[in-house]
């Protein structure tokens, strides 16, 4: 992890047996014992339990309705899984150089796709609604969610900017686009273009139309186990931004604020 990812567990590993162990329970997410033995199993974290759920909801096997094109992409591709299409656009933003959390919302930004089909709570969400409440319910960044939500807008933008392209789409993908609202007003798109976020949408969208040009690239992409080590530090640094300590008064004891 990184420096910044590790500034709230420096304090547990100073804080003196007297502060009690429970503090260390509360972030680490695991029981600890009295006394500390040299060799112990560790129980799993609640980071390692999200990394593992992310990873493991993009390597579900996707049913026949999950192998699809994108709604703009042209129709002579083929039918891709959402981890093909995440992977292929993590791999166009890792080699332009964008940073980590536009790499993984590029990773994951169709993975709403394989959610909500057993819960009725989210399955009349669109998916990217889904994706982005799922991802920040496993402690991935507002910016990442944000990304990965604005998606559609980003295409309805494009619409906007390009009437002839959402023209030459069939009948049945302006129907379905349509009903997600089309393209942007021109007050919206000026709207659009004020937010924080414009030009890193702008950057996943186009990461996301490499991939889809890519999907009939004989060359398999690249494996998932190498963003494992990348979730871990993002998520560790979303954990330590959220925690903070407050002396108690006694020197070495500390108090963790969620």
């Amino acid at each position: 992890m990184s420096r910044r990812a590790l500034a709230g567990l420096w304090h547990f590993a100073r804080t003196p047996q007297r502060a009690g162990w429970h503090k260390r329970e509360a972030l680490l997410g695991q029981k600890m014992p009295h006394e500390p033995r040299r060799f112990q199993t560790v129980a799993q974290t609640p980071i390692d339990r999200n990394v593992k759920q992310i990873l493991g909801l993009l390597q579900s096997a996707p049913g026949k309705s999950q192998l699809a094109r994108e709604p703009t992409a042209p129709r002579s591709l083929g039918r891709v899984s959402p981890l093909t299409r995440g992977l292929r656009a993590a791999e166009e933003a890792s080699e332009q150089g964008f940073g980590d959390e536009l790499v993984l919302a590029a990773l994951l930004h169709d993975c709403g796709q394989l959610l909500g089909a057993g819960d009725p709570h989210t399955a009349s969400l669109p998916p990217e609604e889904r994706a982005s409440k799922w991802l920040r319910a496993k402690g991935m960044s507002t910016q990442v969610c944000s990304l990965v939500f604005r998606d559609v807008d980003t295409r309805r933008y494009i619409w906007h900017m390009d009437p002839g392209l959402f023209q030459s789409l069939p009948d049945s993908a302006k129907a379905d686009l349509t009903a997600k609202g089309g393209p942007m007003a021109a007050d919206e798109a000026a709207a659009f273009e004020q937010l924080r976020l414009f030009g890193a949408s702008m950057a996943l969208r186009r990461c996301c139309e490499v991939a889809d040009m890519a999907a009939e690239d004989p060359r398999p992409p690249g494996g998932i186990a190498q963003y494992r080590c990348l979730l871990e530090e993002h998520l560790g640094e979303q954990l330590a931004e959220q925690c903070w300590w407050e002396t108690l008064g006694e020197s070495g004891t500390y108090h963790l604020k969620r």
